[in-house]
């Protein structure tokens, strides 16, 4: 896979290759987000589901991203976290507040990675 220069521009009209090439750059944003997610939250989500979340946010990052690949990095990282987040709202029904642990509640809005 081709590598992208960073001063390479992506356009609307980029073609899938351009932003799987931009997806494989970057994946170590992903990849670092969900070890810090993991680190938070290991006891209750799987280190690969977590991974996953974060690749999900990252293609979709990659598939909507118009401009220079050097700011490719600062665009995705909080949508890869904001994935994770949203993921996690949908892994723990009910309401904003989830009950992880018995007597522990940790609010999903205040979640940094």
């Amino acid at each position: 896979m081709p590598s992208l220069e960073s001063t390479y521009q992506i356009t609307e009209s980029a073609t899938r290759s351009q932003r799987l090439a931009l997806f494989e750059q970057h994946r170590g944003i992903a990849v670092s987000l969900a070890r810090r997610a993991s680190l938070r939250l290991g006891r209750y989500f799987d280190t690969d589901t977590l991974l996953q979340f974060a690749l999900v946010g990252l293609w979709i990052a990659a598939s909507r991203f118009i401009g220079e690949v050097s700011l490719f990095g600062a665009y995705a990282r909080p949508r890869v976290s904001g994935q994770i987040i949203d993921e996690l709202r949908r892994e723990t029904p009910g309401n904003r507040r989830c009950k992880l642990s018995e007597g522990s509640f940790d609010d999903v809005d205040n979640w940094q990675l």
